[in-house]
């Protein structure tokens, strides 16, 4: 728009923090004067739409300052494309929030849910189990952190949805205020998740506590940094760029960005166990302390795992947060071009990377294939590369329309016990999932088919053990109906899937909802190439 064109001009050649004119909306405040210093020093163009976003977060931030003991005000909920500058929009809040003197936690999405976690188990252990301990924690929470903020929100299982809902319904009553970022527009949250219709209310809450606000830019700043030379770790395919072995001194880069001290002596790696919470420990066989200066007085750590170890043995958020909160750089290696049926490893090491990410932690990771190829048959599993480049081009727009088409659960609890005489889940037989030739799921166009009639069988109970034929005075009979479309799991022929193969993709934002992780972490693995 001109008017956007015209601000960013000015903003360009004068320190608008001065001399803004209020036509364009933007006020003198502690958020515009720290991202006018930002751009200043990391050189690059203010954007408008940042500069909107600003202006709200600086309106919540008057609210609480003014608060005091009134009711709390709304939240925001940030969303858009990847690279808009949402994160840089969370930190200047985080960090001017901090500077006035109000409690907020910053976190990872993933950091919080199990910040929650280990609260919760914190609690347990110290007033025993007992109904509403989540909604105890939430209270907690609030007391400690009035103001809580995270980032990419997205929730893909079952067990995060139900947290949230439970979490934020208590922690919202209480007067929490809730500021986060997403790359999911708010109504197309868990779009293609199982049993949505648990979560629904967690999406009312949302509404009643937040505002919502759409991050249009359309410039990934995360390439600029590539062209800026910023890296903020290396990510190596290439055959002739290949280390001879995976020691930190085989990689110039991290050497420098660690600032490790020129011409050090070999240092042999050593075998650490790592506190990951919960009472456990991550294995780490190789990990290296290497000076900063050459009289040692500033050391940093650096660990190695090969990919197996760390996304297809016993791990999770919980071990991935510890290694972070351990190590000063990471390396890993051996990372795979993921198969379409290695989808469950693939979404394990998007979650540690947006973790180490997060954490501002210096990655190295050599891999088979380019940040391009590395998620390809994956992408392809679910719509394909010209639905992966225009995913994000309807973000927002008719969100709650394109989840309802389809919002039929494909697992539930039954009403009635299975056929071992037990309550459990039940999970609706497959019409578009088939097993491949390759060793994988994959999901068929929907074919039409007959309506299978229910099967009935008659029962008799009761009388003495004789086949039903005892006293008919005492002879029960009632008709069971057996329901073809809902089986038990090991009725389905659908040995080996997950449930990321069980859940809906029958809509745009259910689409959008599989591939955003694959998008985001590409965008990262990009940014960390070595050319």
């Amino acid at each position: 728009a001109p008017q956007d064109q015209a601000l960013m001009g000015i903003m360009a050649a004068l320190s608008f923090s001065r001399i803004l004119p209020r036509r364009f909306g933007v006020r003198c405040s502690a958020l515009v004067a720290a991202y006018e210093n930002k751009a200043a020093v990391e050189n690059f163009l203010p954007d408008p739409c940042q500069i909107r976003a600003l202006k709200r977060l600086e309106d919540l931030r008057e609210g609480l300052l003014n608060s005091k003991g009134a009711e709390a005000p709304r939240g925001l909920y940030m969303y858009g494309g990847v690279g808009t500058g949402k994160t840089m929009m969370l930190d200047l809040f985080h960090q001017e929030m901090g500077a006035a003197g109000i409690s907020c936690q910053r976190q990872h999405f993933h950091e919080f849910l199990q910040a929650v976690h280990m609260r919760l188990h914190k609690l347990r252990k110290r007033i025993g189990s007992q109904p509403g301990l989540l909604a105890q924690t939430a209270q907690e929470y609030k007391e400690d952190f009035p103001v809580l903020a995270f980032d990419e929100a997205h929730v893909l299982n079952v067990g995060d949805a139900l947290m949230l809902r439970t979490f934020f319904e208590a922690y919202f009553k209480a007067g929490g205020v809730m500021v986060a970022t997403s790359n999911v527009a708010p109504d197309d949250l868990y779009a293609s998740g199982i049993n949505r219709e648990v979560f629904l209310p967690f999406l009312d809450a949302l509404r009643e506590r937040c505002d919502f606000f759409e991050m249009q830019g359309r410039h990934d700043y995360r390439s600029r940094a590539v062209e800026a030379g910023i890296l903020r770790g290396a990510y190596i395919w290439q055959d002739g760029m290949m280390p001879a072995s995976s020691s930190p001194e085989h990689f110039p880069v991290l050497q420098r960005a660690l600032g490790l001290a020129a011409g050090n002596k070999e240092v042999m790696p050593r075998a650490v166990d790592i506190d990951v919470g919960f009472g456990r420990t991550l294995h780490c066989s190789s990990a290296w302390r290497l000076p900063c200066d050459p009289t040692g007085v500033e050391m940093k750590e650096v660990v190695h795992f090969k990919f197996d170890e760390l996304c297809r043995s016993a791990t999770g958020p919980s071990e991935w947060v510890g290694l972070a909160d351990f190590a000063d750089a990471m390396i890993i290696s051996d990372v795979p071009q993921f198969a379409v049926h290695d989808e469950d490893a693939a979404r394990r090491f998007i979650t540690f990377v947006d973790i180490v990410y997060d954490r501002q932690k210096f990655l190295v990771i050599t891999a088979e294939s380019s940040p391009a190829k590395i998620f390809s048959e994956l992408v392809e599993k679910y719509g394909g590369q010209e639905a992966y480049e225009n995913m994000f081009n309807s973000i927002g727009q008719a969100s709650s329309n394109r989840v309802e088409q389809d919002s039929s659960p494909t697992m539930k609890m039954p009403a009635h016990g299975l056929a071992s005489g037990r309550h459990g889940v039940v999970f609706q037989k497959p019409k578009q999932l088939q097993y491949s030739t390759r060793g994988s799921y994959v999901t068929s166009e929907e074919v039409e088919e007959a309506p299978v009639p229910k099967a009935t069988s008659v029962t008799k109970t009761g009388g003495r053990a004789e086949h039903g034929l005892g006293n008919t005075d005492r002879v029960m009979e009632g008709v069971v109906e057996e329901d073809s479309d809902w089986v038990e799991w090991s009725a389905t022929g659908l040995k080996d899937a997950s449930l990321f193969d069980l859940s809906p993709v029958g809509t745009d934002a259910q689409m959008t909802d599989k591939l955003l992780p694959f998008k985001r972490c590409a965008s990262r693995l990009f940014q960390m190439q070595l050319q």
